[in-house]
């Protein structure tokens, strides 16, 4: 038998004569090959829808979130925005509250200045009130009984007055000698005197005893001789206190006045336990001149400051004598 071709599937297969049946059974091994191969594509196929599907599912599920992913960050990014905005809008609100504040800080302080000028100047013109005050009232002691009692402890004390012959000097030297009758001083004697006219101060000048270079009898300088001029010294102090504490309370009723060592001029020297008061013109403080004002206010303080020595050297020797 001749040979012949077979051509399967685009196969050529050639075989000899005689060998049909081989033919045939590869042609059933192949033809059940390509059964199984279709089989396979076909699952493969079933496989590969199954997968795109699935990839399709997944890839529209992160499409899907993606997509929720970029809403979320736009409204993120808008709210970012917004509190952006609302930061910016409170800073430059913060810039104009400090601005304000910073004004209301300057006015403050404005304000505080003009408050301590006018109280500055309501202070002087309080002073110039106390000072038309003593200008302008009497000299005359209406005093309850109560106030008499730092006077009455110097009790005892002789007076001798003289005053100027004037309707004023004379009502006050009347009132004076009345409040010191009744603090229980003893009034040696009181007359007019024109030459008060002219003293060293107006007002009134409480003289006290001083001692002179006579009463130093104790000539060799020595102990004895320090010890009597201290003792002099204490003797002085004592006679100035009765002056000093009429002077306070001169003062705390409006008058003007002073202490002076005695004695006055034209007068007899006193005696440790006597004092000698003069009484001058009222004084008008008000209307003094600049400079007067402030010598009377250096004296003032130069009497404060010697009382206040006077108390310390008193409180020392009380302290040494224990």
């Amino acid at each position: 038998m001749a040979g012949f071709e077979v051509t399967l599937y685009g196969r050529i297969w050639v075989t000899p004569k005689g060998s049909v049946a081989l033919v045939v059974v590869g042609i059933s091994g192949e033809l059940y090959i390509d059964w199984e191969s279709g089989d396979l594509q076909t699952q493969l196929r079933s496989a590969n829808g199954s997968l795109v599907l699935l990839l399709e599912k997944e890839a529209g599920a992160a499409k899907d979130s993606a997509d929720a992913a970029a809403t979320s960050a736009d409204r993120a990014n808008a709210a970012a925005k917004d509190a952006q905005g609302k930061a910016e809008s409170a800073g430059a609100k913060a810039v104009v509250a400090s601005t304000a504040a910073g004004a209301a800080n300057r006015h403050a302080d404005e304000v505080a200045e003009k408050l301590t000028a006018a109280n500055a100047e309501i202070a002087r013109l309080q002073n110039q009130r106390v000072e038309l005050d003593k200008s302008l009232y009497p000299r005359v002691l209406w005093v309850p009984q109560e106030q008499f009692k730092n006077l009455r402890t110097f009790a005892g004390t002789k007076v001798i007055m003289r005053y100027l012959p004037d309707a004023e000097a004379e009502r006050a030297a009347s009132s004076l000698i009345g409040a010191l009758t009744q603090a229980g001083w003893e009034m040696t004697q009181a007359i007019p005197d024109p030459t008060a006219n002219t003293p060293v101060f107006d007002g009134v000048v409480v003289y006290s005893w001083w001692f002179s270079d006579s009463d130093i009898t104790i000539k060799s300088p020595g102990l004895e001789r320090l010890a009597q001029i201290r003792g002099l010294m204490n003797k002085k102090v004592a006679a100035e206190r009765p002056a000093k504490e009429l002077v306070d309370f001169l003062e705390a009723h409006n008058w003007e006045a002073r202490t002076m060592p005695g004695p006055p001029p034209g007068s007899e020297v006193l005696s440790p336990n006597t004092l000698e008061i003069v009484i001058g013109f009222k004084p008008n403080p008000y209307f003094d001149p600049e400079q007067i004002k402030r010598a009377n206010t250096e004296i003032e303080q130069n009497r404060k400051r010697e009382l206040e020595f006077e108390r310390k050297m008193e409180q020392r020797e009380k302290e040494l004598t224990k």
